[in-house]
């Protein structure tokens, strides 16, 4: 069985994924406005195999280790126009600003777009 893993990319973050990253940041756990510096200096390193719009971060070329635990610093919902429930989280791990996690809660959908910050709501709000 072949192990499904991240697609490697080396690219800037867009627009949209800074913005919402920052947001997120802004608007998570107290500690997770200490991790805006690491923004400045964060790059793709990766996305999801699977095609929503989830991705892991270098920080100054660095790629947070595997294997250690992560800390999510912001955790968020909306409800796509045809009723569909998404999620996303952006998370630590090992010191380094890690990634954002964008995910189907219920089923219905794939997240293969970012969500409009207007659209947002703390999860289980």
């Amino acid at each position: 069985m072949k192990k499904l893993t991240a697609i490697p990319e080396d690219r800037p973050l867009t627009v949209r994924e800074n913005t919402l990253t920052r947001w997120l940041l802004e608007h998570g756990i107290p500690e997770a406005a200490d991790y805006l510096q690491q923004l400045e200096r964060a790059r793709v390193a990766s996305r999801c195999y699977c095609g929503c719009a989830s991705i892991n971060f270098a920080i100054s070329g660095v790629v947070p280790p595997p294997g250690d635990g992560i800390t999510i610093l912001a955790d968020y919902e909306w409800q796509a126009p045809g009723g569909e429930m998404f999620g996303v989280f952006v998370f630590e791990r090992g010191g380094l600003l890690a990634g954002m996690e964008v995910w189907s809660q219920d089923g219905l959908g794939q997240a293969t777009v970012l969500p409009e910050i207007k659209q947002l709501r703390p999860v289980g709000s």
